[in-house]
């Protein structure tokens, strides 16, 4: 089995290390040995990520020694100032890069054992592999719009924290024209600059303009027979942006496979997850449609407590869920409000319903919470938890009702559900419903 870590033979990392001149190559590989015997995740992802931008520019121009040489210097590997690369014989690795302490087995225990940090929270953490899917027209390329501007900025979306972040966003499917309304007219509600290209936001649209630099590399990556040119330009914007959350809209046009096969799901997942683990502080967000709704089989609720049948409607292969870390979903509600709801591997996960918000001249200008209706709450709510819900006073503390009215166990996870629906809050550590029923 290959190292999950290693650069892999042919990848777009080998292509640019052979670029660096010989003793920067040699030294940036024995770091890069010693972090990954180590175990320093840290140090692997700055060194894979200092490579493919010494000595060449995103669009393949040479670049001038003094400009590679000082690059280095970002990724830890220092020279004096005087030196140039003819000169170059013994670069420093800097003690931030150097081996530490390779972990005993004993440590096993203690090492590693928080969560990774959530981008969005209640949705998806760092290190995490996430499906999205949703009919067709529902709104998930404008929904994940709001989100690129969102993460950019570090505000909460639709009452998730989020943390601040750059993005990477392939989108196959909007215009170029309609893509860049959406996010200038998002960002002029929420009182943000616009991004900065390619520091903050690197798009590739398949749809905009050919002189565009991410929809030229996108198109001729495209014009390839296999995948590698697509991954290659993946990972090298994974190298310069190595915390970034990856937005890929969607999934089977950027990589043209057939979803209903089960070898072609489980292959191309293999190679993104081989990039999670080189870039371990990135995350992926991947869409798919849902197959032709059964009108005898009648339709799934992804409003309910369990959204799982609903989930199974997306279009392909079920492994596209199965090996997923998070199954999220986005249906219609009622003509305007969008639920979006899933499964997250070892966590909770609650419905959250959103609805559109016009800019000026009445342009789609992203998304707002929606807090439910009395009818809504009890088809989000289990039977039981409506019984519970119903029992609490208008304002109560925890403690106070904590095995006596509901136990305790069932009380947090009702306050995070009903939390997550918009229909209480917590002030003064009391807590108070917010509204009718």
């Amino acid at each position: 089995m290959s190292d999950p870590i290693a650069p892999q033979p042919g990848s777009n990392l080998n292509q640019s290390a052979a670029t660096v001149r010989p003793a920067f190559k040699r030294r940036i590989e024995d770091a890069l040995a010693h972090a990954k015997a180590s175990s320093d995740e840290d140090a692997v992802a700055k060194l894979c990520g200092a490579i493919p931008l010494l000595m060449r520019d995103e669009d393949g121009e040479e670049l001038p020694e003094p400009v590679w040489i000082g690059d280095l210097g970002q990724y830890g590997i220092e020279l004096p100032e005087q030196e140039t690369a003819a000169a170059a014989a013994t670069p420093t690795i800097t003690a931030a890069l150097k081996p530490s302490v390779k972990p005993s087995q004993a440590g096993f225990f203690e090492r590693n054992t928080e969560q990774r940090q959530e981008i969005i929270e209640g949705l998806i953490r760092e290190g995490q592999l996430a499906a999205f899917a949703g009919p067709y027209g529902v709104g998930k390329s404008p929904t994940l719009a709001d989100i690129v501007v969102h993460v950019l900025n570090g505000i909460p979306w639709c009452g998730r924290r989020v943390e601040k972040r750059p993005v990477i966003h392939f989108d196959l499917e909007t215009p170029g024209p309609t893509y860049k309304a959406n996010v200038r007219n998002i960002a002029a509600r929420l009182g943000a600059e616009l991004p900065r290209l390619p520091e903050e936001l690197d798009v590739y649209l398949e749809h905009g303009g050919a002189d565009e630099p991410g929809t030229r590399k996108l198109l001729a990556a495209l014009g390839q027979p296999t995948v590698k040119a697509r991954l290659d330009i993946l990972e090298a914007a994974l190298a310069a942006k190595p915390d970034a959350l990856v937005i890929i809209d969607p999934l089977e046009l950027l990589f043209r496979i057939d979803t209903g096969k089960k070898q072609h799901v489980l292959a191309l997942y293999e190679k993104l997850r081989l990039l999670l683990a080189r870039y371990p502080r990135a995350a992926f967000l991947i869409t798919f449609n849902l197959r032709k709704h059964d009108k005898k089989t009648g339709k799934a609720d992804l409003m309910s407590g369990d959204p799982r049948n609903w989930l199974e409607e997306v279009c392909g292969t079920l492994d596209i869920l199965n090996r997923s870390d998070v199954r999220l979903g986005m249906d219609f509600h009622d003509d305007e409000v969008r639920v979006i709801n899933g499964v997250r591997r070892g966590e909770d996960m609650h419905p959250l319903l959103i609805r559109p918000v016009s800019g000026g001249e009445g342009n789609l200008a992203g998304f707002e919470a929606c807090p439910p209706g009395g009818l809504d709450l009890k088809r989000a709510l289990t039977f039981k938890q409506w019984e519970y819900w119903d029992k609490l006073r208008a304002k109560f503390r925890f403690e106070e009702v904590a095995d006596v009215i509901v136990p305790r166990a069932s009380l947090k996870r009702l306050l995070d559900r009903a939390k997550s629906l918009g229909v209480i809050e917590q002030t003064n550590g009391a807590w108070q419903k917010k509204g009718d029923r």
